[in-house]
C-alpha cells in the first residue's frame, strides 16, 4: 500500500473546500472513528481538522467521505438526495490520490 503524503492531503482539502461532503477519519491508536462533520481543513503542518476534531497526520489510518448529500427542502417535501461520488472521484484521480469505495463511502487509506 501506498503511504499518502500530506501534502497530497493538503491539496485534497484545499480542492474540497465548500463542497458538500461529510468526512470522518480513523485513528490508528484504537481503530475508532471521529464522528462526521464537514469543511475539513489543515491549521497547521501536520494537523487535519474537520469541525471541532484535529488530529495529528500520523495518528490517521483512512480518511472516509460520505458523498451523498441529504438537502431540506420542505416540510411537506422529502428531503432531495444528491450523490456526488462521482465529484470526489475526479478530484482524487486528478491529485493521484489512490481510494476505494466501501458501502457508498469514499475511503482513503493513509497509513
Amino acid at each position: 500500500m501506498n503511504i499518502i503524503s500530506l501534502e497530497k492531503i493538503s491539496e485534497f482539502i484545499d480542492d474540497a473546500k465548500g463542497k458538500p461532503w461529510e468526512y470522518r477519519y480513523q485513528l490508528i491508536e484504537n481503530d475508532s472513528f471521529t464522528p462526521w462533520g464537514g469543511n475539513m481543513f489543515k491549521p497547521s503542518d501536520a494537523y487535519i481538522e474537520y469541525d471541532c476534531y484535529m488530529s495529528h497526520y500520523d495518528e490517521i489510518k483512512e480518511i472516509q467521505i460520505n458523498p451523498i448529500e441529504s438537502k431540506y427542502i420542505g416540510k411537506l417535501v422529502a428531503n432531495k438526495i444528491f450523490d456526488h461520488t462521482k465529484d470526489v472521484c475526479v478530484v482524487l484521480e486528478d491529485l493521484k490520490i489512490g481510494y476505494e469505495i466501501i458501502n457508498y463511502l469514499v475511503t482513503i487509506k493513509l497509513h
